[in-house]
């Protein structure tokens, strides 16, 4: 099967779901629903959605605030977010502490546990959705 072509064997889902098959047995039931997650993110098409069942649905990462991208001499290595909204749902500002009171709209984003965005989101970037480079940040 061609499914992305000669030139990107390694995006072909079909042998990794067979290699699924073949073991499914001797899985845990984290270890398959890790799998079958880590194959729907490696096609980096958010017409592909793989939604975990409970309990492993039921957690859900939340920073009270959104990013936008803003100009930048290389959108791609250097990208630049600034702080487009900050929520008002309170039941974000309670568990948020006294953190989300020091953000502003308008703050860049400068690093990520300590990592350029571009860096934290080069590890992170199967984690989150999209098709392109930068597709499914807001899931960051």
């Amino acid at each position: 099967m061609d499914y992305y072509g000669r030139d990107y064997p390694e995006m072909d889902p079909v042998p990794r779901i067979q290699n699924i098959t073949l073991h499914a047995a001797d899985m845990t039931d984290f270890e398959f629903h890790s799998e079958i997650s880590e194959i729907f993110l490696s096609l980096r098409d958010q017409h592909t959605n793989y939604y975990l069942p409970g309990p492993y649905s039921c957690f859900l990462p939340v920073i009270g605030c959104y990013f936008d991208f803003i100009h930048s001499r290389d959108i791609l290595k250097h990208p630049l977010l600034a702080v487009s909204r900050i929520t008002a749902l309170p039941q974000i500002l309670d568990i948020s502490g006294s953190e989300l009171e020091k953000v502003e709209l308008g703050d860049v984003l400068i690093h990520v546990d300590g990592k350029t965005f571009y860096e934290f989101y080069q590890e992170n970037k199967w984690f989150s959705g999209g098709a392109n480079e930068y597709g499914g940040t807001n899931s960051i």
